[in-house]
């Protein structure tokens, strides 16, 4: 009965999560990005991206900071809304305590345009020294791979790559899974491999996009500054892929 219990307590609060988004689990996430929310995107005359704000009540809003970042009212991957990294668009988050962390789940859901075989960062921490973590979806290296890569900032950077991913014009979602010891790289719900390594903490920004030849788009990023229960990371997983698949 108490197995019962607890089962329909769980699946209940994925049901719910998935109908009203990340901010309702019971842990506030320190970034939420929504591109299919136009409200929260400003863009100048040529629809380059000047801003797009955080829902997560943390102000961790996003600036431009080189290129031309463009929002697309029909994106490319999805045909619907999209931010792409036009030019080598590159934009950041000023890093400040909210965005401290011992052990993190991060989720971002992009897709590559064109240009799989060279190589473009999605969401990275990791220049000036600062070396922290990279979630790559086209790594030209690997033969066009999704990539993660961790470093504690010394001698030691591990990465892991699962070649072939995405192809041109598919949807996926690249997730950093960290409990403080071990991380995980997990695509779409599946772990593609793990390193036991501590990531570095450190002070840089946080940016979305970095690559040559590369056109990607970006619509959702979930930072949450704590690892979450598995159920927690099920039901967000399931409000991403319906955000972006409706």
């Amino acid at each position: 009965m108490l197995q019962s219990v607890h089962k329909s307590v769980v699946n209940n609060i994925v049901d719910d999560v998935v109908k009203t988004g990340p901010l309702t689990i019971g842990v506030t996430p320190a970034v939420f990005l929504d591109v299919f929310d136009a409200s929260t995107i400003t863009v100048d005359g040529s629809d380059i991206v000047q801003t797009w704000a955080d829902k997560s009540g943390s102000s961790n809003d996003v600036a431009l900071l080189s290129g031309s970042p463009t929002y697309r009212a029909t994106g490319s991957v999805l045909g619907g809304h999209a931010i792409d990294s036009t030019s080598n668009g590159i934009m950041t988050i000023t890093d400040d305590a909210t965005l401290d962390y011992d052990d993190c789940s991060v989720f971002v859901a992009t897709g590559v345009v064109s240009g799989a075989n060279s190589f473009s960062y999605a969401l990275w921490k990791w220049s000036g020294g600062q070396q922290e973590f990279i979630l790559s979806s086209s790594v030209a290296a690997s033969g066009g791979s999704g990539r993660l890569a961790i470093s504690d900032n010394g001698s030691t950077t591990v990465t892991i790559d699962e070649v072939g991913y995405p192809a041109n014009g598919k949807f996926g979602v690249l997730e950093l899974q960290f409990d403080g010891t071990t991380a995980e790289f997990i695509i779409d719900g599946d772990v593609k491999g793990t390193a036991t390594q501590d990531i570095f903490n450190g002070t840089e920004d946080l940016k979305i996009f970095n690559g040559s030849g590369v056109l990607q788009e970006i619509f959702v990023i979930v930072f949450y500054t704590s690892v979450l229960s598995d159920a927690r990371k099920k039901s967000i997983r399931k409000y991403i892929n319906r955000k972006c698949k409706q």
